[in-house]
């Protein structure tokens, strides 16, 4: 239990692309009864839950747009191909010269195969 971080704590402090990352490779490689409560049902519901929190706690920041694509294999699927998903918010225009993009990345592996989680977060004038 001490490998799971808590949300409140990790997240309120600064928002790195590179921590988000990590977290979210985390609760997909932890034991189902040691992973986050949203986790367990779907890594959809896991992520759509950590990104609200997320902006709940980071009030103050500027981020205007937040983009996920995780793919690999991370569960046990019948064709035993590669799934990907992809998560979007805000507006995601990195031609504008006034905006900050930060990107981090994990690689993990399980027993179905190797996943990869890139995020990229972009911080401009308008918020979310």
């Amino acid at each position: 239990q001490s490998l799971v971080y808590e949300k409140k704590w990790l997240f309120s402090q600064f928002l790195s692309a590179q921590i988000v990352a990590d977290y979210i490779a985390l609760q997909l490689t932890l034991a189902p009864n040691l992973k986050d409560s949203n986790f367990r049902k779907s890594l959809k519901l896991g992520v759509f839950e950590t990104f609200n929190s997320i902006l709940s706690l980071n009030k103050q920041d500027n981020i205007s747009g937040i983009k996920l694509i995780c793919s690999g294999r991370w569960q046990k699927v019948r064709s035993n191909r590669k799934q990907r998903f992809i998560y979007r918010l805000g507006q995601f225009k990195t031609t504008k010269s006034m905006s900050y993009l930060d990107f981090g990345n994990a690689l993990f592996h399980s027993k179905n195969g190797s996943t990869c989680i890139k995020i990229w977060i972009l911080y401009g004038p308008t918020k979310l």
